[in-house]
């Protein structure tokens, strides 16, 4: 267990395993426990992994109470400057995902090969309603209390604050959908990882964005869905691997 001040938020990290540096990072409203404790044994074999909690999630605070792109990814560059580190595999589920292209684009150099699951590109203001409808916190606890309990378990006090400043964030996605121009600037070999029934993400929608990478790979997973959890461990650990493995020679 590791934390790391950065201005005035503090990170919580995990650290397990040695060799070349391999960043988890979760889902929107997710955490390390939540998004990637199953699979830190099987990495962390291989490579020296460093899970983060982000911004307001899990056991890391955001006192300032917003959330952002561009803030995710300044953490994400500022959490491997504090730990010296140059350049990075990086495994990112959802918005996990998202965030380590925008950085691998925005810092070249830094993301040397990415692995994104479940990670949605193109979005439009239905998909984006879909999503935010959902972070009602009154809502939650009368339609789903046990989602509200998992979630109090996660996050802690402040699960309904983030709840609140993940749908405001929700609410710039649908006029932010990343040009093909723009995705050709990610110059790193990408995995693109989606399940063949993940209700968020259509396999057309990934294929396309997996054609639009100019080091693109593509797994798509039978019987999964878009929570991590659904994931079968036999067929999404050993292509990581190999992925990362053909990456880094």
């Amino acid at each position: 267990m590791l934390s790391i001040r950065i201005d005035n938020t503090t990170f919580h990290l995990e650290e397990s395993g040695e060799g070349k540096p391999l960043i988890l990072l979760h889902g929107l409203l997710g955490s390390i426990e939540s998004d990637w404790r199953r699979f830190i044994p099987f990495f962390s074999r291989e490579y020296r992994v460093i899970a983060v909690d982000m911004r307001g999630h899990g056991l890391t605070d955001n006192p300032d109470g917003r959330l952002s792109d561009k803030l995710f990814v300044d953490d994400f560059i500022k959490i491997l400057d504090a730990l010296h580190l140059e350049s990075v595999l990086v495994c990112g589920y959802s918005l996990g995902g998202f965030v380590g292209l925008m950085a691998g684009i925005r810092h070249p150099g830094r993301v040397k090969a990415l692995v994104m699951h479940a990670s949605k590109i193109y979005w439009d203001e239905n998909a984006v309603r879909s999503i935010i409808d959902k972070m009602d916190p009154d809502r939650i606890v009368s339609e789903d209390p046990k989602f509200a309990e998992t979630l109090q378990k996660l996050h802690g006090k402040r699960w309904r604050n983030l709840l609140k400043e993940a749908a405001s964030f929700m609410q710039n996605k649908g006029s932010k959908t990343l040009s093909e121009e723009y995705i050709k600037r990610a110059d790193f070999p990408v995995l693109v990882s989606v399940g063949d029934r993940d209700g968020l993400i259509p396999v057309e929608e990934a294929v396309r964005f997996y054609r639009s990478l100019p080091k693109g790979e593509l797994l798509i997973m039978p019987s999964t869905g878009h929570n991590i959890r659904s994931v079968r461990e036999d067929i999404f650990i050993p292509v990581v691997l190999d992925f990362f493995k053909r990456a880094t020679q």
